[in-house]
């Protein structure tokens, strides 16, 4: 059952699925929650709520979390066995050590903070990773960390470095506009990614760089406009 309000859920507790109570002005998590374990998805976006109880991982069922635009600045030491966590657009200034253990997370949105780094955590089934608007100066992608990635955004931050490590068969979409990036790694025209293209905006021309995999021949190369040594402004791939 999918409730859109408190005095709706508080009637039917045994059976909501979905609690969505986003924009209404809650600086707490609702302590009804407890009292209902079938709870898949909690949305609470867009509130004022600065942390979560050391028990929250007590909601077994649990799979979706939703909680931006709110304040929080620290996660308990453990979540439920979530798929999918908006953190974005709140005051984290570190990563938080309970998502390191969520191995089925699929998605992770952690834009609009004030990261700085990432540690070397695994993330086995996640396919999007969302960074945009932090505090990155360098960012290097590991295969070994992310083997299902998707998706990175990485957009806004403060990128000087970016390097990649291992082949990402998956990857379709990786957004590194609006840093200060001046060149790609020498080894980022041999990675087999899954998208077809690369759009790169530089300060001195609009170049398309095409993967060999483009046209589906094993003959087609890259262009003789190359963008890898010149200095970066945005960088999108698209299958």
């Amino acid at each position: 059952m999918r409730c859109y309000n408190l005095a709706t859920a508080r009637q039917n507790l045994s059976s909501v699925t979905v609690l969505i109570l986003d924009r209404q002005g809650l600086a707490q998590i609702p302590p009804e929650i407890w009292e209902m374990p079938q709870l898949v998805t909690l949305d609470l976006r867009g509130n004022t709520i600065h942390s979560l109880p050391d028990n929250f991982h007590e909601l077994k069922s649990l799979k979706i979390l939703l909680l931006g635009d709110n304040q929080l600045k620290k996660l308990p030491q453990q979540l439920p066995d979530l798929v999918q966590i908006d953190l974005s657009n709140n005051c984290f200034s570190e990563p938080q050590v309970a998502l390191s253990h969520l191995k089925q997370l699929h998605k992770l949105n952690f834009s609009s903070n004030r990261l700085k780094n990432l540690p070397n955590w695994s993330f086995p089934a996640l396919k999007e990773l969302n960074l945009e608007g932090n505090k990155f100066a360098h960012f290097c992608l590991q295969q070994a960390h992310y083997p299902k990635l998707e998706k990175l955004h990485l957009a806004k931050n403060r990128l000087l470095e970016f390097d990649i490590q291992g082949t990402f068969p998956h990857l379709d979409t990786l957004d590194l506009s609006g840093n200060k990036l001046k060149r790609l790694p020498d080894h980022f025209a041999d990675i087999p990614f899954c998208g077809r293209f690369i759009w790169a905006t530089t300060k001195s021309a609009h170049c398309l760089l095409v993967w060999p995999n483009a046209f589906g021949s094993k003959n087609s190369t890259w262009p003789k406009t190359d963008v890898r040594n010149s200095p970066l402004i945005f960088l999108h791939l698209t299958a």
